[in-house]
């Protein structure tokens, strides 16, 4: 940040390393990626329709399931198939997110935006998707699996919020390994990787013998 200085000595607007503020760009980055998904409708109406079937694949594949040990068994198995749909969109998110890349750094290399509004922005975009897209996996198999057993306004509130932030969680995952990886190539070698970790990790394929008393 320098100081700029008239003629006259009379001070001038500071110069600044970008032209419009943060705000500013967030906007304009905003409407940007509203247009990208706009003409390309098939990668949100794949993610929609990804979330719609494994809801029904998963809500009839284990319909109305009661409070009995076998039964919750099962309700923890359900839930495991359900975040098969969290590796589905690790692998959507990752093409789409190397394109809005390589224009963000021709755009960073001209100083046109900075990094943070670019994240902003693309979360506010992504959001109202995964949005729908969890509602709609949360309607079909919420109540067809079973879960109504602990009906309460609460505990349906508080199953629909955690997935919807699991889903951008993966969403976001998907995002961080394409920006972290020069090439798409070496994207799709780590990305098995880490999915694997966490299913490994997730809790459900621990054995009894490990799980406190």
């Amino acid at each position: 940040m320098t100081q700029v200085s008239g003629k006259d000595g009379a001070s001038l607007t500071p110069a600044q390393e970008y032209a419009t503020s943060p705000f500013y760009q967030t906007f304009e980055l905003y409407k940007r990626f509203n247009t990208v998904y706009w003409r390309n409708p098939a990668y949100n109406a794949g993610r929609v329709f990804n979330a719609l079937l494994v809801g029904l694949v998963v809500g009839f594949s284990f319909w109305n399931l009661g409070t009995s040990s076998s039964d919750v068994t099962l309700i923890i198995l359900a839930i495991f198939q359900i975040i098969i749909l969290g590796a589905l969109l690790i692998e959507s998110a990752l093409p789409e997110f190397v394109v809005l890349r390589d224009a963000f750094q021709r755009a960073y290399a001209s100083k046109i935006y900075s990094p943070a509004p670019f994240v902003v922005a693309l979360i506010a975009t992504d959001l109202p998707y995964l949005l729908v897209a969890a509602s709609l996996c949360f309607v079909c198999c919420f109540w067809s699996i079973g879960f109504d057993t602990y009906n309460s306004a609460g505990n349906i509130a508080f199953f629909w919020i955690a997935f919807v932030l699991f889903l951008w969680f993966c969403n976001s995952l998907g995002q961080l390994i394409g920006a972290m990886s020069p090439d798409p190539g070496i994207a799709y070698i780590f990305m098995p990787l880490l999915t694997t970790i966490l299913f490994l990790f997730c809790g459900v394929l621990a054995p009894p013998s490990s799980m406190p008393e």
